[in-house]
């Protein structure tokens, strides 16, 4: 393709240094928030390792088959709130919820006069419904399911903002209330997107009032990654033509595979 073609990346293009149109991130960069791995944290991660190399002693048909994959994605949830994994667990003030709630109330209050939007994505939001067929931590399906996306958006409404400015995309299966939603949004009467890169990604068109972009995990595809991020880096930006920066902020657990998987997308 390259020697029939000029590669040009937009970080190349002089119209995206100097145009008025192209919204500036905050400091030229993504802000990548690290949070602190808790002690049990920590507990969840070495029931995992011990599962790992316990069936690695194993072999042929003695195999746990599709172990890997199973402590692979409890890993990454874990890391996101352990409640993913058991929604027995309690909720730690320090995890990256509660930190992605407190940045989003910064923003929201800092934008508020010009009623700017934000947009929290997380591929991985809801408990299992019933017990795994692995289940590595005694998971009791008694227990109501832990939905991330409305744990965030009542946390959201008790720090003061009007529930009806908070909409979770991923919920909404009309297309037509999904194009009102959005109307709303780049009107300004709709404050906070919360969904899934599917649902919040290709066609999602609010870049006007975008003020920030929250990932609270890293998409195992690049191009899933850039799929957000070009919900927000795009012209047509009101705060761009305002010379006002924009916020793109990751959040990772030291010590897991956040930092793995972001990693993953830098070098990919």
């Amino acid at each position: 393709f390259r020697s029939h073609a000029d590669v040009v990346l937009t970080t190349d293009v002089a119209e995206f240094k100097e145009s008025k149109n192209i919204p500036k991130l905050k400091d030229g960069r993504m802000t990548n928030h690290v949070i602190q791995k808790s002690d049990k944290l920590q507990d969840v991660m070495d029931v995992l390792i011990a599962a790992l190399k316990e069936d690695e002693k194993k072999s042929g048909k003695e195999k746990t088959p599709g172990l890997p994959l199973v402590v692979f994605s409890k890993a990454k949830q874990a890391a996101i709130d352990l409640r993913l994994i058991n929604p027995e667990y309690a909720d730690d003030p320090d995890s990256k919820t509660n930190g992605v709630v407190s940045e989003v109330m910064r923003i929201y209050k800092d934008s508020t006069p010009d009623k700017g939007i934000q947009m929290i994505f997380c591929d991985s939001y809801q408990s299992p419904a019933s017990a795994p067929a692995i289940d590595l931590f005694d998971y009791d399906p008694s227990v109501p399911q832990f939905n991330l996306y409305r744990d965030i958006k009542n946390k959201l409404i008790e720090a003061g903002i009007p529930k009806e400015e908070i909409v979770i995309v991923s919920e909404i299966t009309n297309a037509d209330r999904k194009k009102a939603v959005f109307e709303k949004a780049r009107a300004g009467a709709v404050r906070v997107l919360i969904g899934s890169t599917e649902k919040m990604g290709v066609g999602v068109n609010v870049q006007e009032r975008l003020i920030a972009l929250h990932h609270m995990d890293a998409p195992i595809r690049p191009m899933d990654f850039e799929q957000r991020n070009g919900r927000i880096l795009r012209q047509g930006n009101m705060f761009a033509a305002m010379d006002k920066p924009l916020e793109v902020l990751t959040y990772g657990v030291e010590g897991t595979l956040d930092v793995t998987a972001y990693e993953g997308l830098r070098s990919k």
